[in-house]
C-alpha cells in the first residue's frame, strides 16, 4: 500500500506544482497568472468533467482533482455504491495517466521556454 501513496502523493505534487507554475511562468503579472489558474481549476476543470463523464474518455483527466481521484479508485480498487455521494464513473487507468503525464509534460514545457527565454534577455540577473 505503501508505493501507491507514495505514488499518487508524487503525481498530485506534479500536478499541483507544474500546472500553476506553468501559469505563472505564462503572465508576467501575478493578479493575472492567479486568475488564469482559478478559472483553468475551476472553470476548464468542471468543463472537461463533464466532457469525460459524457464521452466516457480520459479527457476528464485534464481536471486535475477528477483525474487525481480516477486513479486513486483504481490504484486501490474502490467500488462507487449507487446513491452514496457524487457518482464520478472511473476513467481507464492508461488513458487517464498518458492525459495527466501530457498536460504536466507541457506545463514543464511552457515553463523552460519561458525561463531560457528569459535567460537569453538577461533577466534575472544573467549576463
Amino acid at each position: 500500500m505503501i508505493p501507491k501513496v507514495v505514488a499518487l502523493g508524487v503525481l498530485a505534487t506534479l500536478l499541483y506544482t507544474t500546472m500553476p507554475l506553468a501559469m505563472s511562468a505564462i503572465l508576467p503579472n501575478r493578479r493575472m497568472a492567479m486568475g488564469l489558474w482559478a478559472a483553468y481549476y475551476i472553470i476548464v476543470g468542471g468543463i472537461f468533467t463533464a466532457i469525460g463523464m459524457v464521452s466516457h474518455t480520459p479527457l476528464g483527466a485534464l481536471d486535475l482533482q477528477y483525474g487525481l481521484q480516477s486513479v486513486t479508485m483504481d490504484l486501490f480498487d474502490y467500488k462507487l455504491i449507487p446513491g452514496r455521494g457524487p457518482m464520478l464513473e472511473m476513467m481507464p487507468l492508461t488513458g487517464t495517466l498518458i492525459v495527466i503525464f501530457i498536460q504536466v509534460i507541457a506545463g514543464m514545457g511552457l515553463i523552460w521556454f519561458q525561463v531560457s527565454r528569459d535567460q537569453r534577455t538577461g533577466v534575472g540577473g544573467s549576463s
